[in-house]
């Protein structure tokens, strides 16, 4: 499911499973800096997880296990109800991308 709040950023594509989230590069540089982070719902706790370099073209599917809160605690989907989904990076230009996904 790809959708977007605010802003299309046509360089990343996300898509969303049980699991997990998997992010794409779909622009022709490779993005750097890539963070992508998880907002609960109900709750201001946000889990993040970063991937140092996404290719042009590469995908890369990262489990909900593997984000981790500012206290460095594993998100536990059984009591963490994921409601939207944002990433960010920088392109080789320096052009920072944007996106932000509702969980559905």
């Amino acid at each position: 499911a790809v959708g977007t709040t605010g802003q299309t950023d046509s360089a990343i594509g996300v898509s969303l499973s049980a699991r997990g989230v998997t992010i794409e590069n779909r622009g022709k540089e490779a993005l750097t800096g890539v963070k992508v982070s998880v907002a609960v719902a109900g709750t201001t706790k946000i889990f993040e997880q970063s991937v140092p370099e996404l290719a042009a073209g590469e995908r890369r599917e990262l489990a909900l296990t593997n984000f981790k809160n500012s206290e460095n605690v594993a998100m536990n989907a059984m009591f963490s109800r994921p409601q939207q989904i944002t990433v960010v990076a920088t392109d080789e230009a320096g052009q920072p991308h944007k996106i932000s996904v509702p969980w559905k």
